[in-house]
């Protein structure tokens, strides 16, 4: 696999991306501002207004399979009436070690990009409006790489070292609003976020300025073995954006599931992965086996397995190609897919 992580926050909770981190004395929200999410129906919304070092506000991704190189993507739009400094907007960490920190710093105005706390250059403001920022890093004390794009031109590269810890790897990603060293007072709005690494054939390189798109359950389909807690159309019980929970399916039988008809997606020149993204918990006793599954064609697969606990959790799946002959995505193997859940 290498997409390791992707992100839009369509559900409309800020924990959609799994279980992220949240730092103390922050609030990472959900947000449709005035202009809008760069797609989609929500942005993230990171908001930090309190005393230095403690006015942070950001979500973590955690990268178990700890990359040398990655490739990122994100939508970004930030107001320039914050009061920090430098303010670290998305960072690639090695543990708690900073190797390359994207920076956008009052002083200037410039954003600068450093490994460490070393400056390695500068690249304009970002506007005030969304713009899709590209990066490729790859991490090593002496051949190391940094490329940034906006919206597609390129305006940052840099060769040397970029390593700052003892390790040429990152374990996590930040995004957000991390490290001011002075009072902040702003938004930042995030989407569309994704990462590649560079292994396997699939999403090896550039990410692009493409987005991702939320597809809601619209109808049930022959397989609806799961309890609705009321009425009997399923669907309707798992379709709420923001999800809610005052009506849901539930099952206790393994090999019970549920599988969803989904809203079509209008247009898409590439699709380059589908994640499936449910909420689940246990309400018997916490290690109860779970699994979102995927019809395309005749057969469904289940993806993997989740032990549950007694609070209710996102769970993602990504699914580079499609399963239905392992080849890449159609629209119209898009809009035929249907998604749900089983109990294992």
């Amino acid at each position: 696999m290498t997409r390791l992580a992707m992100c839009g926050w369509e559900s409309g909770n800020a924990n959609e991306a799994g279980m992220p981190y949240f730092s103390t004395g922050g609030s990472c929200v959900q947000s449709v501002d005035a202009t809008g999410p760069r797609n989609g129906t929500y942005a993230l919304q990171c908001y930090a207004s309190n005393s230095p070092g403690k006015g942070v506000s950001y979500i973590f991704f955690p990268l178990p399979t700890e990359p040398a190189e990655v490739y990122i993507r994100f939508g970004v739009k930030y107001f320039n009436t914050f009061t920090a400094n430098r303010f670290t907007l998305l960072g690639l960490y090695d543990g708690s070690t900073l190797q390359i920190g994207v920076c956008p710093d009052q002083v200037g105005p410039k954003v600068g990009v450093y490994r460490g706390t070393t400056l390695l250059g500068t690249v304009p403001m970002l506007s005030e409006t969304w713009t899709c920022v590209e990066m490729r890093v790859k991490i090593h004390s002496s051949a190391g790489v940094v490329t940034v794009w906006y919206n597609g031109v390129q305006v940052f590269d840099f060769s040397g070292n970029t390593q700052s810890s003892a390790n040429a790897k990152t374990n996590g990603v930040i995004i957000g609003v991390k490290d001011h060293d002075e009072y902040f007072i702003g938004k930042v709005y995030v989407d569309d976020f994704a990462i590649n690494d560079t292994t396997g054939s699939v999403n090896n390189s550039r990410i692009g300025q493409g987005g991702i798109f939320p597809l809601f359950p619209t109808a049930d389909t022959t397989v609806t073995s799961l309890t609705p807690s009321t009425g009997t159309d399923h669907y309707a019980l798992v379709d709420e954006n923001p999800p809610s929970d005052a009506d849901y399916v539930q099952a206790n039988t393994p090999g019970y599931q549920d599988l969803y008809a989904l809203a079509d997606l209008a247009t898409a020149a590439q699709i380059d992965a589908v994640a499936v993204t449910g909420r689940m918990l246990a309400v018997n006793g916490a290690g109860a086996p779970a699994t979102l599954v995927a019809r395309s064609g005749a057969s469904i697969t289940n993806l993997t397995t989740r032990y549950l606990d007694g609070s209710a959790r996102y769970f993602t799946d990504i699914m580079e190609t499609d399963p239905n002959g392992t080849i890449p995505w159609t629209l119209a193997a898009v809009n035929s897919l249907q998604v749900g859940v089983a109990v294992l």
